[in-house]
């Protein structure tokens, strides 16, 4: 047996215990440093048994403050924790720190303190900054970090603890700030620490659950309950390959029995965790005792707030969790929702002031306190509820904070419940400002598509409360606010140096140094902010913030319907449990609106629009789908629905010449409305017979086309024409022979890239993203921009690239990258993209934010874009997309007037053939009898 084996250590430590008993207590100290110096040999030789460093550290409270040898002894305690691993929690960090600060008193230090020390200043600064300190932020920590990466100059395990302070860090600044690329990116740090540790590493089974752990926290940002859950069942299988005892699952069965109340609620039926909470999904909905598991996870809870020994940020934060957990389930158990009130309660008192987390705890107690009011009318309750959520309100300040949207909306609903109808819903129109600075503070697209996820559903809440109180101008209001904000994002963060000029210069020029260093969408969470904050003037109160964060008010935007010649914007809201709205600006009257109770979310917004003919069959065949509607059928209900109503209230001019912009909240934004149809006579009759229709996104987009001005379209221009996609898609050889008729007969000088009529290469070019993307930088390359080839959405909240034109060798030219193509670029105007492939107005997004290939194209700049809903078959797109140049070329009405031209000639029983048609196209025309809808239904307008 070895000397320090643990035999021998523990025989030591009892001899020395024995002499220090006889010993007087003035000459004590020294043999407290001798068994000091053995429980921490112990300790970290020996399987580091928590009990052995606690003697130690107890042993060093005596130690004299004078005795040779003690800084040394310090920076040995220091040391052997940080091997070991068990820094983790606030108490255990701050006592490490005080230890390292009497170790900086040595004059002939271990070799490795200067690392030690840096571990030590990089756990304190992560405290500080869990502890809502003012003095630190996890900006200035993060920028500390990068300093003592020298210092520690990859030392182990030095270095990993850099890396995991560094994790910690940056996830919680992406909390802090709901940077949705943030938390990606903790997740991506997560993962590489994971990689670092394989099977053999001691590291291995906190680096795993560490990473799934952070992949969880990521999902939940984004909504995605089915990767929540997966990422809790990774840490359940990791944490069973671990001792009983060790330090990593005891803190993960810790965070399991907390989140499982949490996890049951979000999905409401049974989990691997046991058969049992498969009743919570009955309790939930009946009430009655609450089920096993989930009181288990309940008194789990409690322990956890009950231990002893917390400080008063741990504390709170924990009887908070509980409370929160116990105010979930208080529908369907009063007395649980009662204790939940209380233990809020407990955690706003024992909260310090300047714990960041407290108008957090200010909006659960108040949001418990009105669920309360709402099941048992206590007016008690609603009194303190209010009174609490104001208190939550004026912590957040401004939109610029994470929580003013959601307890903005907590609050006006209050207030609505005490009688002040009009004081809600203000508080809650100001709080949708929150939704747009989240959504413009974020990097990327797929980042602000998941901080943008709850605003149209806020939007549509709070414009039904303006409507219950006939109130539709702000219904408009509200309705904007949660329409578009990505494409917008996208947009406004470009060329914003220009804007601050003048105010903020040299906030200007570190502006334009971080994006001459990286694109827009790279540039450090901190630094946005500063602009937003800025732009939006948000040090000026929530008043301010109303240039950047509100719509176009309701004056601007009938100026805008004026100069584009519309007689009216028409929101078309869903009912989901309730009745449908449209609601309705004229260009040259006040607002209104009219209930639609056939307008529902669920009725016929999913329809069969007969892929077998289709331009982009080969790339979303799942349109045919058995027991759905024909579009036929949509059509017909959409007149009853929601068209039909709409022009019996407009005051349009009787020879059809009107002209309509709808905005379809929504999953309406599917349903081709201008094809709505009813019978007359013995016929159909469809909307485009009785007024012209365009659809927007926005009602900011339609100020800008407004403002933009007109822009002729050019004889020059670009025309792809089906690129060769390398086998990633079908030829279409109509889409081709459509794009040399239109250059041959309509745009001569236009440059024509892609496949030729033989399927060679086009000698302009094969039709890649150089291609166009040259054409879209070139300011002489004509206004006019034709696509005939393939386009595909990926919906979700995934990769940037979801919406994408498929180009040349199988090339992609997404959304974003036309954003970025085409923003900022002084002197390039164009007037009208013409999008003949399938899909190009769906958005990859989310049907409110309507992120598509069309309205990237609108949001930067161009003037006027012609899309498609769906897969277009297509031998019908090719002929009408001839029809639609020549009426835009021989009439004088705009691409709106050309489209609807088109449309109706489509319709014409008898057709006119049309000049400069080419042959192969004549003869298309001819076998065709009266189309179905779908064959020109999909096609919309946008824009001028």
């Amino acid at each position: 047996m070895s000397d320090n084996g643990p035999d021998a250590l523990t025989g030591m430590i009892a001899r020395t215990s024995a002499v220090m008993a006889a010993e007087p207590e003035s000459g004590r100290a020294a043999w407290a440093f001798a068994r000091c110096w053995l429980q921490t040999l112990r300790f970290e030789d020996h399987g580091h048994d928590p009990g052995a460093l606690r003697a130690a550290l107890d042993d060093f409270d005596v130690v004299a403050p004078a005795l040779p040898g003690r800084a040394k002894l310090a920076a040995m305690l220091v040391n052997a924790q940080i091997r070991a691993g068990v820094l983790r929690e606030g108490p255990s960090i701050r006592r490490a720190a005080a230890l390292a600060e009497i170790a900086d008193a040595d004059d002939r230090p271990l070799p490795n303190w200067p690392a030690t020390r840096a571990v030590i200043r990089a756990l304190t600064l992560l405290q500080l900054c869990q502890d809502g300190d003012a003095t630190v932020s996890a900006h200035s920590a993060l920028a500390e970090l990068s300093t003592l990466d020298a210092v520690v100059a990859g030392q182990q395990p030095h270095a990993e603890m850099l890396d995991l302070a560094r994790f910690a860090l940056t996830s919680l600044r992406a909390q802090q700030n709901l940077d949705h690329a943030g938390m990606s990116q903790a997740a991506a740090q997560a993962e590489a620490i994971g990689r670092r540790h394989g099977p053999g590493s001691p590291l291995h089974g906190r680096a795993r659950v560490l990473e799934a752990a952070a992949a969880a926290q990521a999902a939940i940002a984004r909504g995605d309950i089915a990767a929540v859950t997966a990422a809790v069942e990774q840490i359940r299988s990791y944490i069973s390959d671990l001792a009983p005892d060790h330090p990593t699952r005891r803190q993960s069965e810790q965070l399991l029995a907390s989140v499982e109340p949490f996890l049951a609620l979000l999905r409401q039926g049974p989990t691997s965790a046991g058969a049992g909470v498969a009743n919570a999904d009955a309790f939930l909905t009946h009430g009655g005792p609450v089920p096993p598991p989930l009181d288990a996870g309940l008194a789990a809870l409690r322990r956890q707030a009950d231990e002893p020994g917390l400080d008063d940020l741990e504390r709170a934060m924990r009887l908070s969790t509980l409370g929160t957990a116990e105010a979930a389930y208080g529908p369907a158990a009063p007395h649980v929702l009662d204790e939940g009130v209380r233990h809020l309660a407990e955690a706003v008192a024992t909260a310090p002031a300047h714990d960041a987390r407290l108008p957090f705890y200010r909006m659960s107690h108040g949001y418990a306190l009105i669920q309360r009011y709402e099941l048992a009318r206590r007016p008690a309750d609603l009194t303190d509820g209010i009174r609490v959520l104001e208190q939550a309100r004026a912590l957040a300040d401004s939109p610029a904070h994470p929580y003013w949207a959601v307890v903005s909306q907590m609050l006006g609903h209050a207030h609505r419940l005490a009688g002040a109808r009009q004081r809600g819903r203000g508080i809650a129109l100001e709080g949708l400002r929150g939704h747009a600075w989240s959504v413009l503070l974020q990097a990327h697209t797929a980042a602000a598509t998941a901080a943008a996820r709850d605003a149209a559903g806020d939007a549509i809440d709070v414009a039904r409360w303006c409507l219950q109180d006939n109130a539709p101008g702000e219904a408009v209001t509200a309705l904007d606010a949660g329409r578009g904000l990505i494409v917008y994002a996208a947009t406004q963060i470009r060329g914003v140096a220009d804007q601050l000029d003048e105010h903020h210069p040299q906030l200007a020029g570190r502006w334009r140094q971080a994006t001459a260093q990286h694109a827009p969408g790279d540039v450090g969470i901190d630094l946005r902010r500063e602009v937003l904050s800025a732009l939006a003037g948000i040090s000026g109160g929530p008043a301010a913030s109303r240039r950047l964060l509100d719509p176009p008010s309701l004056h601007e935007l009938r100026a805008a319907l004026v100069a584009l010649g519309v007689d009216a914007l028409v929101y078309l809201v869903p009912g989901d449990q309730g009745t449908g709205a449209a609601v309705m600006v004229p260009a040259r009257e006040e607002p209104a609106w009219r209930p639609l109770p056939l307008l529902t979310g669920e009725a016929m917004t999913e329809f069969d629009v007969r892929p077998s003919r289709n331009r982009d069959a080969d790339l979303d065949d799942g349109l045919a789908v058995a027991g759905l509607p024909s579009v036929d059928e949509v059509c017909t209900w959409a007149w009853d629905a929601g068209i039909g109503p709409v022009l019996e209230m407009l005051d349009l001019p009787a020879d059809g010449s009107g002209r309509i912009v709808l905005i379809p909240m929504r999953e309406l934004a599917r349903v081709p409305w201008h094809a709505a149809r009813h019978r007359v006579g013995g016929c159909d009759e469809y909307a485009i017979q009785r007024a012209g229709f365009s659809y927007a996104a926005s009602a900011r987009l339609i100020c800008d086309s407004a403002w933009a001005g007109d822009v002729a379209v050019s004889k020059t221009g670009l025309i792809v024409g089906d690129p060769d996609t390398a086998s990633a898609a079908r030829a279409l050889p109509a889409a081709r022979a459509e794009a040399l008729a239109v250059r041959d007969a309509f745009y001569p000088p236009a440059r024509y890239v892609g496949r030729l009529e033989t399927g060679s290469e086009s000698a302009a070019g094969p039709g890649d993203r150089r291609d166009v993307l040259n054409w879209l930088a070139d300011p002489g390359g004509g206004t006019m921009l034709h696509l005939a080839c393939h386009a595909v959405v990926d919906s979700g909240v995934g990769a940037d690239d979801s919406a994408y034109l498929l180009l040349a060798d199988g090339e992609r030219l997404s959304a974003e990258d036309m954003v970025r193509a085409l923003t900022g670029r002084a002197g390039r105007d164009i007037a009208l993209a013409t999008l003949a492939a399938c899909s190009t107005g769906v958005s990859s997004r989310g049907y409110d934010e309507a992120f598509s290939l069309a309205t990237t194209f609108l949001a930067s700049g161009v003037r006027s874009v012609v899309s498609s809903q769906w897969a277009i078959p297509d031998e019908a797109t090719s002929v009408l997309m001839f029809a639609f140049h020549h009426f835009l070329q021989t009439h004088s009405g705009g691409p709106a007037q050309a489209l609807r031209e088109a449309q109706l000639w489509m319709l014409s029983e008898r057709r006119p053939e049309l000049d400069g048609m080419p042959p192969e196209l004549q003869k298309r025309m001819r076998g065709m009898t009266l189309p179905e809808i779908a064959d020109w239904a999909g096609f919309v307008h946008s824009g001028r």
